[in-house]
């Protein structure tokens, strides 16, 4: 794993700063914050090994 760097947080900064409001606006609990994190790293890490081209993890994130 290439791990974050720059470029990973340009990539889901948009979509992290998304979910941030809806947790802060209660449109989503602990728990969802969580797991959405989780997976949004996950898909990001996905996009800077490689394994998927940048506008897969967009269409991705966007979900």
């Amino acid at each position: 794993m290439s791990g974050f760097d720059d470029r990973g947080f340009e990539l889901g900064a948009d979509y992290y700063n998304k979910l941030v409001k809806q947790y802060a606006d209660h449109k989503i609990s602990d728990e969802e914050f969580m797991l959405l994190s989780k997976e949004m790293g996950n898909i990001i890490e996905l996009c800077l090994d490689g394994d998927i081209t940048e506008d897969e993890c967009n269409e991705k994130l966007a979900k």
